[in-house]
């Protein structure tokens, strides 16, 4: 969800108001996929590909603003789901 705000100074990444929060979160099949290829890239990565304890094989990266995005997969999912 987006909305536009008047002041943009009100406008700071989340992170800097609750700690390891990101902005955004995209679920995909592929994680270690898209790792890759952003950090080949030269994304700034926030923390590395790792599988978190929920069942999540995720990164984060910062835009150059420094919002936090991160990735995720969920791990008791097959990467192919074409199936």
């Amino acid at each position: 969800m987006l909305s536009q705000v008047d002041d943009p100074k009100v406008i700071v990444p989340h992170y800097k108001i609750v700690g390891k929060l990101w902005n955004v979160y995209f679920w995909m099949s592929d994680a270690e996929a898209l790792y890759e290829e952003l950090r080949g890239r030269g994304a700034i990565i926030d923390y590395e590909l790792c599988d978190q304890p929920y069942g999540c094989r995720e990164f984060g990266i910062q835009d150059l603003d420094g919002y936090d995005i991160a990735f995720g997969q969920d791990m008791d999912t097959p990467d192919d789901q074409s199936g």
